[in-house]
């Protein structure tokens, strides 16, 4: 079945591939354009996963009390150029708001519910193969 009609879809990642999976089982015709082959960008580091376990937000009620030992590390997880304090203050400090207990219920309970189970699985899918503008077939979404 054919309705007609194209789509261009950015991108070959896990939502890239999904996307144009689903248009295609619609009958639209779908091109995939990445600078790199399915899979290998984003997708890649986190290997498709959408991860219920990755829901915490990453500012926690108690990180501000580790901040002045992260700044006294120079290979720590915080490095700020003191040059540029001024002008990156106000985003760490909307950071550290963000770490609130009641902000982090909050945004775990939201990072979540973008974790539960579809209501039909992306396995189901159909997809066919896709090619690159640069020649190259991906196989299926679900491979």
């Amino acid at each position: 079945m054919s309705r007609g009609g194209h789509f261009t879809v950015i991108g070959a990642g896990i939502v890239g591939i999904a996307c144009a999976s689903y248009l295609q089982r619609a009958g639209y015709r779908v091109t995939i354009v990445d600078s790199r082959p399915p899979g290998e960008g984003c997708s890649f580091g986190n290997a498709g996963l959408i991860s219920p376990g990755a829901c915490v937000p990453f500012s926690m009620p108690d990180l501000l009390w580790q901040v002045p030992r992260f700044l006294s590390d120079p290979l720590g997880p915080l490095a700020v150029r003191w040059a540029y304090l001024p002008q990156a203050l106000p985003w760490l400090l909307r950071f550290l708001a963000a770490g609130r207990p009641r902000r982090v219920r909050e945004v775990s309970r939201a990072m979540a519910a973008l974790s539960r189970r579809p209501a039909r699985p992306i396995s189901s899918a159909n997809p066919g193969s896709f090619t690159s503008p640069s020649g190259r077939t991906a196989p299926s979404a679900t491979r």
